[in-house]
C-alpha cells in the first residue's frame, strides 16, 4: 500500500500501526497549516481548504481501520460526523448551559470510544469481507520509502 492509497483510498484494510502513522501525518500537516497561517498573519478563512483537505484522510484511515475489524465504513459517522454535529449544537446553546455541557461531553465520549476502537483494538484475524489478508500481516504503507 502506498502512502497515497493509505491516506486517500477507501478500499482494503490497515492495521493499528498504519492507522496511527496515518493519523500522525494528518495531524502534522494540519498543525503545520495552522502554525503557518498564524505566523504569516493570514486571514483564518485561508485555513478552510486545508481543514477540509485534512478531513478526507481521516475518513479514509477510519474506514480502512473499520474494515480491518470486519465492520462497515459507515460506522465512521459515529466517530466523526455525529460528534461534530453535537459540538456545533453545544456551541449554539450558550455559555455554561447544562445542555451545552451534556452535548460536549457526549461528543467527547463518542470521539474517545472511536479512538479507542480504531487505535487500540485488534483487527480480524485472517480473511474477512473487506480483504483476503489480516491487517496485521499486510505490508507497511511506508515500505516503499
Amino acid at each position: 500500500m502506498t502512502i497515497f492509497s493509505l491516506l486517500f483510498g477507501f478500499h482494503g484494510r490497515i492495521d493499528r500501526r498504519q492507522w496511527w502513522l496515518g493519523m500522525a501525518i494528518v495531524a502534522t500537516a494540519a498543525s503545520s497549516a495552522i502554525v503557518g497561517i498564524g505566523l504569516l498573519k493570514i486571514h483564518p478563512i485561508v485555513f478552510l481548504p486545508s481543514a477540509l483537505l485534512s478531513t478526507f484522510p481521516v475518513f479514509a484511515l477510519g474506514i480502512k481501520r473499520l474494515h480491518d475489524r470486519d465492520m462497515t465504513g459507515w460506522y465512521i459517522a459515529w466517530i466523526t460526523i455525529i460528534p461534530a454535529m453535537l459540538l456545533l449544537l453545544a456551541g449554539r446553546t450558550g455559555d455554561g448551559s447544562i445542555a451545552g455541557l451534556v452535548l460536549t461531553w457526549s461528543a467527547l465520549l463518542l470521539i474517545g470510544l472511536g479512538v479507542a476502537g480504531l487505535g487500540f483494538s485488534r483487527g480480524t484475524d485472517g480473511a474477512n469481507e473487506y480483504d483476503d489478508a489480516s491487517g496485521d500481516e499486510t505490508a507497511s504503507a511506508f515500505a516503499d520509502l
